[in-house]
């Protein structure tokens, strides 16, 4: 079994024509914690740095990005019954 430390994980980039293998990190990929993460990296880009959105095709400046910090579920429709009804929260 492989040591934990020596794990990599391959990531697609450049529109799925390339690949590079990165170091697997385990503990910042959910939850809070990985909020706090995504602030601190998007507080190191500068204001005009383009974000690329929809496989590459369609982008967006620091600028007008916008951060929601948690959307209240209140009025918000939820699927239930295997997607064949649903319920107001």
């Amino acid at each position: 079994m492989e040591n934990r430390d020596r794990m990599t994980t391959k990531l697609v980039i450049e529109r799925g024509t390339a690949t590079i293998t990165v170091p697997k990190v385990y503990s910042i990929w959910s939850g809070q914690s990985f909020l706090e993460h995504q602030k601190k990296k998007m507080a190191l880009l500068p204001e005009k740095f383009s974000l690329t959105t929809k496989r590459g095709t369609s982008g967006l400046k620091m600028s007008e990005y916008s951060t929601v910090d948690k959307i209240p579920p209140k009025g918000l429709v939820s699927s239930t019954a295997r997607g064949t009804a649903s319920r107001i929260l």
